[in-house]
């Protein structure tokens, strides 16, 4: 199995990450919305060197590493038209948890910038 291409999308996406976000942050003074937009653009970043990489090694349609001809991974158009609602329970199931911790990350995050600006500098 490929572990090599996920780790050099991790790695690119946070070089990428790290270097907007410095830019913004301590060139331009952009603070809290820089770091915001760094992690987005090094995530994106990530995202899209993996799925050229899948693209390149044909996971979007081309032939399986199987030799059955199906592919490793639908595109997306081929995915969005498989979604069935009885699928649909299953990948809810699996994803509630980890959707539920990013919303309570977003309510922290929220209400820690609130006290922050409630406060000033003594918070």
């Amino acid at each position: 199995q490929d572990t090599a291409t996920p780790m050099r999308a991790s790695a690119l996406g946070g070089a990428v990450g790290l270097t907007v976000t410095f830019t913004l942050v301590a060139c331009y003074d952009f603070g809290l919305r820089g770091a915001a937009l760094g992690t987005a653009t090094g995530t994106a970043a990530a995202v899209a060197f993996f799925a050229r990489a899948l693209r390149r090694s044909r996971g979007f349609g081309g032939r399986s590493a199987g030799g059955d001809g199906q592919p490793l991974l639908l595109g997306p158009e081929q995915w969005v038209r498989s979604l069935r609602p009885t699928r649909m329970g299953p990948l809810l199931a699996f994803a509630a948890p980890f959707l539920a911790f990013q919303l309570m990350k977003v309510f922290l995050m929220t209400f820690e910038l609130r006290m922050g600006s409630a406060f000033g500098p003594l918070s």
